[in-house]
């Protein structure tokens, strides 16, 4: 021990700690503990392992420990000496004791003298990595040379390094978790009430969206109408590589052709009867940023094309133009039609849907995400109060259940139409069954969790029936039966079209 008096090991140890005090990560933290123990104690070798779970059993290679890092051992040396010191490293492990040895081929503890005097190692010490009674690992260090000048102080400068790297190890993974938490805080504010949720379906979606948010790639998000695809699209583009350019948004059902690549592409005066100047299109606007294209299966073969091209080459001509002309955009595609059928039927392009299908989203429906239905009640209760200004509600016990019990054939759409209302007509603070203009008799007549036997009618009868019931309650008006669903009035023509058909 080079160290005179406890002024200087007091000193080395305030730079240990300075030094610590600049690293980031856990990795860097164990290589720069291993090389300043081996400097200040002038060992030969080093290195420092963690325990993972409970104390982990020393295999002859070493596998059921955690090396994190070595300081002049090669891989198999150190697995070596795990062989040679594997119940002494345990034990250190197990008792949080420190072990030192001066002659370490004498010593039974290490029970393989032979080996020691092959790898050339006189002396050997062991420090647990302590903090808060937790042992978090050992730091290593052996010297070959006899003339090591070892003793009890040496030992003890090597157990406050070791107890050193153990606090900083230990701030380090206490400010990871606060900022996986603050991440995952922050990802929950940010969201949208119709974005959140706690079912499985819903922590896949999340999932996939923290994966897909650092590229550029396109997406396609299939799911219902209702289900908050268009949202989705908007959270990738604000948290993603484009975050602060254009999102603009396109709804591409129920236009005719013209007017949409009209719409998408811009157009030329005279190109067309009402084309009376100029026009940039919306991907000429979206340059920079995300394009979003609701129900992309709508479109005809015709625009598939030229979205295609899009797509591919990053340009396009405008109607009737014969420049062209260059965007750079992210495209963000959904439908709510069965992709599969459609290129069956070859009513869509399977070299565009290549390129659209990247990364695919599926947006469950509301009727498959159980308790997250109350969990977005909750908060659009929250956040229509304070819109409006009024005092704080809750929902009653019958309400929720109610709420679970219904089919919701208009997804998080028409959950947000119907607290809407219940907000504002409720006279209590408390809102009810009756504040929510749902009949009793237009759900699936269950509790939640209840099984459904083989012989119940399928879903899409249900939602037949309910849809029908209110239609016939708004006497044949489907612009306000649309709009009790809290669904699109496309979608309601759609369907009663598909019923009746």
């Amino acid at each position: 021990m080079k160290y005179k008096n406890e002024r200087e090991q007091y000193e080395a140890l305030l730079d240990v700690t300075r030094q610590l005090g600049g690293v980031h990560t856990s990795n860097e933290l164990l290589r720069t503990i291993v090389a300043l123990a081996k400097e200040l104690l002038h060992a030969d070798r080093g290195f420092a392992l963690l325990r993972e779970g409970t104390v982990p059993p020393v295999s002859d290679r070493g596998d059921e420990v955690k090396i994190e890092t070595t300081g002049g051992f090669q891989r198999e040396a150190t697995h070596a000496m795990l062989q040679i010191s594997g119940s002494v490293l345990r034990n250190v492990l197990d008792t949080g004791e420190p072990v030192l040895t001066i002659d370490a081929q004498s010593d039974e503890r290490f029970g393989a003298s032979e080996s020691l005097v092959i790898h050339g190692i006189r002396s050997v010490a062991c420090a647990p990595m302590k903090v808060r009674d937790r042992i978090l690992g050992v730091l290593y260090l052996d010297w070959r040379g006899a003339e090591a000048s070892l003793d009890q102080k040496a030992m003890e400068f090597l157990e406050a390094l070791a107890t050193q790297a153990a606090v900083a190890l230990d701030n380090l993974g206490l400010a990871e978790r606060l900022e996986a938490e603050n991440r995952s805080l922050r990802a929950e504010l940010g969201r949208p009430p119709e974005l959140i949720g706690e079912s499985p379906a819903m922590r896949c979606v999340f999932e996939l969206m923290e994966k897909i948010l650092p590229t550029d790639a396109s997406v396609l998000i299939l799911g219902e109408s209702g289900t908050g695809k268009e949202l989705v699209a908007r959270a990738l583009h604000a948290r993603g590589p484009r975050a602060g350019r254009a999102f603009v948004a396109q709804f591409c059902g129920a236009l005719p052709e013209t007017l949409l690549e009209s719409e998408l592409f811009g157009h030329k005066k005279g190109s067309f009867t009402g084309a009376v100047f100029d026009k940039k299109g919306l991907f000429e606007l979206a340059d920079g940023g995300t394009f979003f294209l609701d129900e992309i299966a709508d479109t005809s073969l015709s625009t598939q094309t030229k979205l295609l091209r899009v797509l591919e080459e990053g340009e396009f001509r405008p109607v009737g133009d014969t420049r062209t002309v260059h965007a750079d955009v992210r495209i963000v595609a959904a439908t709510n039609r069965d992709m599969s059928e459609a290129l069956r039927q070859g009513q869509f392009r399977e070299d565009l849907f290549y390129r659209l299908n990247v990364f695919t989203l599926t947006m469950p429906p509301l009727r498959d995400r159980g308790r997250d239905v109350l969990l977005i009640a909750d908060r659009f209760v929250q956040h229509f109060t304070d819109e409006l200004g009024l005092p704080p509600k809750d929902l009653s016990s019958d309400t929720r259940r109610l709420l679970q019990q219904y089919v919701w054939p208009g997804n998080v759409r028409e959950l947000r139409n119907v607290i809407h209302r219940a907000v504002l007509v409720s006279e209590t603070e408390r809102i009810e069954c009756r504040d929510l203009g749902l009949d009793s008799e237009k759900h699936n007549g269950r509790s939640p969790g209840e099984v459904f036997e083989d012989n119940d009618p399928p879903l899409d009868d249900l939602v037949r029936k309910i849809v029908l019931e209110r239609l016939a309650s708004f006497d044949g008006n489907r612009t306000k039966t649309a709009k009790s669903l809290g669904v699109s009035l496309r979608w309601l023509h759609y369907r009663l079209k598909d019923w009746n058909g």
